[in-house]
């Protein structure tokens, strides 16, 4: 039997290597491949690539963890019975006669060594320093003392408790990889913490040690804490127990009674749902992709049952997991290609639109530029009614500030004179900055009011427009520029909107307006030696701001506004077309990089990933099914030869399609064919 355990098993662990080396090189190159696209086509800290490869660490972790016979049993007896099932030898002691008396027993585990050794280890793989019994003589079976857990002299269970027992064995049982580790009694620990910390780090194959068809009340709730702590593990259920030898080979097989109370017992647990079923493992799965295949559990009645069945649970356990990691490899190669194609249109939708957006704003931006600059020719006597009645209106308001206004800098006698010539001036200075600035509130405020095309709802969708083309620019020139230079567009397409909140009465020496009011001014301030100095009361302010208004000249200071205006108006539009153009080119090398990335991204490394997609996909799709066998020849073309086939992947009848690429290039685009049409 040994030799059909050990055959069986050794194959089915070469096998699992073949294909772990395979889906550790497709990680390799996953790996590789992303930190070249990375390197290549990073942008302002954007990966390519898509999103971080968050599952390398636990996928490389996962690869590398070795597949362990993990025992588990009714008692460690059975367990040790198992033990030397397996290995068809006497290796784990024969500890029936001292199961009640012992505080506990270690964790051993049995792995591949050319030379037979013993040592301690530590949970975190520090080998401790003790005088095992092991290293005073020579053994074929472990001593007993060395797998008993240590009590000192009062009672108390020693600190090594935890130490883990390891075995090197030159067994061809172990010679692939495959390692089995002993579980230890509870030692004080919960069922399930032991059952955990005995399957981390491995990838387990758990087997359930029995000594009869029958569990106890405290293993039917010790495998129930399992469910209920979402444990779902797969057992092989071994019977250890020995049969009579006299019995015939027709009534070696249980009776119906003794096999339903066992399976009855699983049943409830969860672990069966019938005779011929002995349960299931729930498969996982991420986004509609299943992560697990099926793994049935199974009872073991009699010996013979052994190599078989024992094979076919560590098969299917170690297909399970092999699917799991092709299947979260196969969903970061689709992940990464998605988000290819998302950018790829993310591109392709930029260097469309962006132009149209250009072109939008230059346009719209002229648009308004020429109905304000129309607005301020065609509205000129609309302006200078709106200065008469601005004057009409502010002339009782201003002519009482102006009597209620103290001069600044002027030195009035008593009886309300000044002393020179000089002081008046500055008087009559103050009422006229005082007038002006009055008036000025009043027109700009109307003025503001008679401009309805400034309105947000005209200028709403041209104002988003270059916002959104100068955030882009931003992400462009990053850091280097600052966000005031990179907005220079917008503040421009401001200033023309803003343009008349800007208009202010100003006087310049070569108008008319300054020459009627400068002679007025010198009419005011005339005082010649035989002429009496005015008295600066309230009636003198009042009848020098009533002069000023009377002598202002609508008509010609409508056309100053409208000059102020425009000019402004001007101003604003140079600039704005100024930055428009620079935006522009900006945008023009952008896109230009842009059409470059995107080819790449189309012709480079999209069919690259394809192909590691595909190579994840097939590899899964080997483990969990096979290799299609090919029939009869269909058809053959061009590119390849096509068979029939019965079934394939529970698919019946089907078509095979065989393909030999002529180079890496047609490799890659078959890939993303494959891909776009799966």
């Amino acid at each position: 039997m040994n030799i059909n355990i050990s055959g069986l098993l050794r194959a089915e662990i070469n096998a699992f290597n073949r294909d772990i080396s395979r889906i550790r090189q497709v990680l390799t190159d996953t790996t590789e491949l992303f930190d070249e696209i990375d390197t290549a086509t990073q942008i302002s800290g954007v990966h390519l690539s898509g999103e971080s490869f968050n599952e390398e660490d636990d996928l490389r972790a996962l690869i590398n963890c070795p597949p362990s016979l993990v025992i588990l049993g009714q008692s460690q007896a059975a367990k040790a019975a198992l033990v030397n099932k397996l290995f068809n030898e006497p290796i784990y002691p024969d500890i029936s006669a001292e199961e009640g008396e012992v505080s506990g027993w270690r964790t051993v585990r049995f792995r591949y060594g050319r030379l037979q050794t013993v040592g301690l280890t530590l949970p975190d793989q520090y080998e401790l320093v003790d005088n095992l019994v092991a290293y005073n003589r020579p053994w074929k079976t472990l001593p007993l003392e060395d797998i008993k857990v240590r009590v000192n002299s009062d009672g108390v269970i020693e600190e090594d408790s935890n130490a883990v027992l390891d075995v090197q064995l030159s067994n061809g049982l172990l010679k692939e990889g495959l390692q089995l580790l002993v579980t230890p009694s509870t030692n004080g620990m919960s069922f399930v913490n032991m059952v955990k910390s005995c399957t981390e780090d491995v990838l387990f194959i758990c087997l359930y040690a029995i000594s009869s068809l029958q569990l106890s009340d405290e293993e039917v709730h010790q495998l129930s804490e399992l469910e209920d702590n979402n444990l779902t593990i797969p057992m092989l259920f071994v019977n250890v127990g020995e049969k009579d030898a006299a019995v015939s080979p027709a009534d070696k097989k249980p009776s119906t009674l003794t096999r339903l109370g066992l399976y009855e017992q699983l049943a409830r647990i969860g672990f069966s749902t019938s005779v011929l079923n002995c349960g299931t493992r729930v498969a996982g799965n991420v986004n509609g992709e299943s992560l697990n295949t099926v793994v049935e559990c199974d009872v073991v009645e009699d010996n013979s049952q052994l190599p078989q069945k024992l094979c076919d649970f560590l098969q299917a356990c170690l297909r399970s997991d092999q699917v799991r990691m092709a299947t979260i490899l196969h969903l970061v190669h689709k992940r990464s290609l998605n988000n290819f194609i998302m950018r790829a249109f993310d591109m392709q939708r930029d260097m469309m639109i962006t132009p149209r957006r250009l072109e939008f704003a230059r346009t719209k931006e002229q648009e308004l530029f020429d109905t304000l600059m129309r607005l301020a020719l065609e509205k000129q006597e609309e302006i200078k009614n709106l200065v008469s009645q601005s004057i009409k209106s502010a002339r009782k308001t201003i002519v009482s500030l102006v009597s209620q206004y103290d001069f600044i800098g002027v030195n009035i006698s008593d009886a309300l004179h000044v002393s020179t010539a000089r002081d008046l001036r500055i008087c009559n200075g103050q009422i006229r900055e005082l007038v002006i600035g009055r008036l000025n509130q009043e027109i700009a405020g109307k003025l503001v009011e008679s401009v309805n095309i400034l309105r947000e709802s005209y200028i709403g969708t041209l104002t988003r427009c270059i916002d959104s083309l100068e955030q882009q620019d931003h992400s462009i020139l990053g850091n280097g520029k600052s966000l005031k230079e990179n907005h220079a567009a917008t503040s421009a397409l401001r200033q023309i909107l803003k343009a008349a909140y800007q208009v202010n009465v100003q006087i310049t020496p070569g108008n008319t307006f300054l020459r009627n009011f400068v002679d007025k001014m010198k009419q005011l301030i005339q005082s010649l030696p035989w002429h009496p100095q005015p008295k600066i009361d309230k009636a003198w302010k009042e009848k020098v701001a009533n002069d000023m208004l009377d002598k202002l000249n609508e008509a010609k200071l409508a056309k100053h506004i409208g000059e102020q205006f425009r000019e402004k108006l001007k101003q604003s539009h140079d600039h704005f077309t100024h930055a428009l153009k620079q935006l522009e080119l900006h945008h023009t090398g952008r896109l230009e990089k842009a059409e470059d990335r995107r080819q790449k991204l189309r012709k480079i490394h999209a069919p690259r990933v394809a192909k590691l997609a595909m190579e994840s996909s097939s590899l899964r799709d080997l483990i969990m099914h096979g290799m299609p066998i090919c029939d009869k020849e269909i058809g053959r073309g061009q590119y390849g030869v096509v068979y029939s086939c019965e079934s394939w992947a529970d698919v019946r009848p089907c078509a095979i399609k065989s393909v030999v690429p002529q180079d890496e290039k047609h490799m890659n685009d078959l890939a993303l064919e494959f891909y776009y049409t799966k």
